[in-house]
């Protein structure tokens, strides 16, 4: 069990942030994880990385690639080491534009070169909007994308059958 979790609160303080972990550490039997970052009224909010304890040993290294934004978990068996990275990108909005280009930049130098990763995570974007469009925050994106041949999921699976977990003002999400 590998178990990438977005948008965790972790409250204001050391102590709610260790009862948090945890919790998560005895009711998982796992190991945790995490980053986070402190908003402007002071709660840590982040991710986390759950990792079964009886695979444990095959952690061969992780490390916090952006403050409470993405984390590289690498898991070596057999000669074949694994790459997966949780991610939590910033959320869409007028005022976010170039803290999400940022972010997206920043992740694109940081996640360096893994054979095969698996990307795992809240990108806040619509995929299948960036394919043909030409704006700096997309054209950053969809570079990692191509630069690791990545496809959503949802969207290979389901292409034309979008439906919504959250509805956005302009009636997308």
């Amino acid at each position: 069990l590998i178990l990438c979790l977005q948008e965790v609160h972790f409250g204001k303080t050391n102590r709610s942030q260790q009862k948090t972990v945890q919790l998560f550490e005895e009711q998982l039997n796992c190991e945790i994880i995490y980053s986070y970052y402190v908003t402007p009224r002071g709660y840590r909010k982040g991710i986390i990385i759950a990792i079964n304890k009886s695979i444990r040993n095959l952690i061969e290294s992780h490390k916090i690639l952006i403050q409470g934004r993405a984390i590289e978990l690498k898991i070596k068996d057999n000669e074949k080491t694994l790459t997966i990275l949780n991610i939590y990108a910033p959320v869409q909005g007028v005022h976010k534009i170039q803290e999400r280009i940022q972010f997206f930049e920043a992740l694109s130098k940081k996640m360096g070169k893994p054979k095969h990763p698996i990307i795992l995570g809240d990108w806040n974007i619509e995929v299948e909007n960036i394919r043909n469009n030409g704006k700096r925050l997309t054209h950053t994106v969809k570079k990692i994308l191509e630069e690791f041949n990545l496809e959503d999921v949802h969207t290979h699976l389901y292409s034309g059958n979008l439906k919504y977990t959250f509805r956005g003002h302009n009636g997308n999400s």
